[in-house]
C-alpha cells in the first residue's frame, strides 16, 4: 500500500547556547542513546513538564493571556482545570515566567497535601518570609496571616503585585480551601493585595460546587479550562517538538500515523509524548526513517500491555552499538533494486532549450493539475538514466557516487556535498507540474517498493534556510516571508522572525502545491517559491 506522507522533515539545530562546548549526546541519559543516533540534542517528547520547549496552541495562548491579564489587573481569584496530561503544570510554570518578567512576586505550591496552617506557612516560605514552628497552632496561624498581610501591603505600597499559584489544588481539603478564601480577602482601598490561581484536575470544580464552599466559588473571576489538542494541532505539535530539539535526520510520519496518534491520544500531549517516544525507538531499531500506522499501532499495544512489550528497552551497550546503523538511515529511502521494480528515466528534453536550472517561463499550477502519472520508459536501464541526467547538469563524474548513495540510502548526504562543491541543489518533487517538465531536466525514480514516484532536478538556489524554528531570527527569514507573501500565503509583518503565522504560511504553500507538508522551507518549497517570484517579476517587467 502506498504511503501518504505528512510531516515531518526537519533541519538540525545548533547546540543549545546555555551549555557551550557540550556535546549534544550529553543532554540525553544513557538509556536514551537511540535518540542521539537520530540527531536529537534533547528528548523531543519528555513525559516530565518541559517549559523550555512549550507548545502554545491557539487555545492555550488565549488561556495564558487571560490569566496573566487577570493577575496583572488584580482580579483576585482564578481557577484552571484540565485532565491529567494536558499540560497544566507546564502552563503554570509558563505563567510564572511571564509574571517574573512583569516583576510580580509569586509563590508556587505543589505540596497540596499540606493542610491549613502548614499550607499558610509554605506560602509565606515561598514569598521569602520568616517561618517558625508556632504557625502550627491557631495563635500561630493568626500571626502567620498577619505576617503575610504586612508583606503584601508593603509590596502594594511600593507599586508591586503578588500572586499565589497552587498546583494539584483538587487535593486541598475543605479547611485549606477556606484558608485560601481568607487569603483572597486581603485587600486595601478596595484593591486585592494578592491574586490566587488554583490549578487542578476536573475534580477541583466538583469541590468548589459544594454548598459549603459557595462563598469561595462566588469569588472566581476566571474559570478557565485546558482542552486537548485538535487533530490538526497534533500534527503541528509533533512537528514543533521534532524541529526544536535538533533532529539531524529525516523523520517522517505518514498521514495514517498522524490519524492513529490522534485517535489514541485524543489530543492529550502526555499520551502523544509516550507514543512518539516508543515510535522513535522503533525507527532506530528497524533502521528506518518513517513512522507509519503500523509503528504507532505497535507502540500503542506496548503502552497498553504491561506484560508483553514489543518495544523492549535494549541495554545501553546495545543501544550504543546501534548508533552507526541508525545514523546511516538518513535520506530518502530510494533504492535501485530490480527485485522491487525500481525504475528511472530522464524526461524528454527535445522541446526545451539548453537547461538552465534557474529559468522558467510557465506559471505554477494547482497540484491537482500537475502531471505526476507519466509512466517510466519500459525496460530502460536505471543506471543509464541516472548518468544521462547527471551529464545534462555537468555532473557526469558523480554518477557512480549517486548510484552508490541511493543503494546505501544516503542520497541526502551526497546531495549536500554536491551542493557545497558546485552550488547546484538537488530538488525532490512528488508531483511534476507541467512547466517543470517543459523547462527543466528531470529524473524519474520509483521509491522503495516501486510504488511512490519521485522526480529529481537541479537548480542554483538564491536562498537557503538552514534553521527554521519558533523564535529564530535572520535575514533569510525575512526573504522567505517576502516570497510567501508573493505566493499569497503570508499576510503578516515581514520582521525576519519565525512565528506561528509564518509556519502556517509554509504549510499552506506546501499543501496548495502538492508538496510533502514538512512545515519546513525545504529545497522543493524554496524552489517553487523562487520560480513563482521570478514569474511575477517577469510579468511586471513585460
Amino acid at each position: 500500500m502506498e504511503k501518504n506522507f505528512a510531516p515531518c522533515t526537519f533541519s538540525p539545530l545548533p547546540p543549545p547556547t546555555e551549555a557551550p562546548g557540550v556535546l549534544w549526546g550529553s543532554y540525553l541519559p544513557p538509556d536514551h542513546a537511540y535518540l542521539q543516533s537520530l540527531g536529537f540534542a534533547r528528548h523531543p517528547f519528555p513525559v516530565a513538564p518541559d517549559e523550555s520547549h512549550f507548545f502554545m496552541s491557539g487555545h492555550i495562548r488565549r488561556v495564558v493571556a487571560e490569566l496573566v491579564h487577570a493577575i496583572s489587573a488584580r482580579k483576585g481569584f482564578m481557577t484552571l482545570t484540565g485532565d491529567v496530561g494536558l499540560g497544566k503544570t507546564t502552563i503554570s510554570r509558563h505563567i510564572l515566567t511571564i509574571l517574573a518578567q512583569k516583576q510580580i512576586d509569586t509563590a508556587l505550591l505543589f505540596h497540596t497535601s499540606l493542610k491549613h496552617a502548614a499550607l499558610l506557612q509554605e506560602i509565606n516560605r515561598d514569598f521569602g518570609l520568616t517561618v517558625d514552628a508556632a504557625g502550627t497552632a491557631e495563635a500561630g496561624l493568626g500571626d502567620a496571616l498577619h505576617r503575610l498581610y504586612d508583606f503584601l501591603l508593603a509590596r502594594y505600597r511600593r507599586g508591586g503585585n503578588c500572586a499565589i499559584i497552587i498546583d494539584d489544588a483538587q487535593n486541598l481539603d475543605r479547611e485549606s480551601l477556606e484558608l485560601v478564601r481568607m487569603i483572597s480577602n486581603l485587600e486595601t482601598d478596595g484593591r486585592k493585595l494578592v491574586q490566587i490561581l488554583l490549578v487542578g484536575q476536573p475534580e477541583l470544580r466538583d469541590r468548589l460546587n459544594a454548598p459549603d464552599l459557595r462563598q469561595l466559588k462566588s469569588r472566581i473571576f476566571i474559570d478557565a479550562a485546558v482542552h486537548p489538542l485538535a487533530r490538526d494541532e497534533v500534527q503541528t505539535y509533533i512537528g514543533f517538538k521534532l524541529g526544536l530539539t535538533g533532529n539531524s535526520g529525516s523523520i517522517r510520519l505518514t498521514r495514517d500515523a498522524h490519524d492513529r496518534i490522534y485517535t489514541h491520544s485524543r489530543g492529550n500531549p502526555r499520551r502523544i509524548n509516550m507514543l512518539m517516544d516508543r515510535c522513535l525507538y522503533a525507527v532506530c531499531r528497524d533502521a528506518s526513517d518513517v513512522i507509519d500506522s503500523t509503528t504507532v499501532r505497535l507502540a500503542q499495544a506496548d503502552m497498553q500491555s504491561p506484560v508483553k512489550r514489543r518495544f523492549r528497552r535494549i541495554p545501553v551497550a546495545v543501544a550504543v552499538l546501534l548508533l552507526p546503523l541508525c545514523l546511516g538511515v538518513g535520506g530518502w529511502m530510494l533504492h535501485l533494486n530490480a527485485g522491487h521494480g525500481a525504475r528511472a528515466q530522464v524526461m524528454p528534453q527535445e522541446s526545451r532549450p539548453s537547461i538552465d536550472p534557474a529559468v522558467m517561463t510557465g506559471g505554477l499550477v494547482d497540484a491537482a493539475a500537475s502531471d505526476n502519472s507519466l509512466p517510466p520508459v519500459s525496460g530502460q536501464n536505471p543506471d543509464i538514466a541516472v548518468r544521462d541526467f547527471l551529464k545534462a547538469h555537468q555532473l557526469a563524474e558523480q554518477a557512480d557516487e549517486f548510484i552508490k548513495a541511493r543503494q546505501k540510502g544516503s542520497l541526502t548526504q551526497w546531495a549536500a556535498q554536491v551542493h557545497r562543491e558546485t552550488g547546484q541543489q538537488l530538488v525532490r518533487l512528488p508531483v511534476l507540474p507541467a512547466w517543470v517538465r517543459e523547462r527543466f531536466g528531470t529524473l524519474y525514480l520509483m521509491s522503495e517498493g516501486g510504488r511512490t514516484p519521485v522526480w529529481l532536478l537541479f537548480w542554483r538556489p538564491a536562498l537557503t534556510v538552514d534553521h527554521f524554528y519558533y523564535g529564530y531570527a535572520a535575514e533569510e527569514i525575512m526573504h522567505l516571508q517576502t516570497l510567501l507573501a508573493v505566493a499569497g500565503t503570508y499576510r503578516s509583518a515581514r520582521d525576519g522572525v519565525v512565528g506561528p503565522r509564518l509556519m502556517k504560511a509554509v504549510v499552506d504553500f506546501q499543501t496548495r502545491n502538492g508538496l510533502p507538508v514538512t512545515g519546513q522551507p525545504d529545497a522543493a518549497t524554496l524552489f517553487l517559491l523562487h520560480q513563482l517570484d521570478k514569474e511575477n517579476s517577469d510579468g511586471r517587467a513585460s
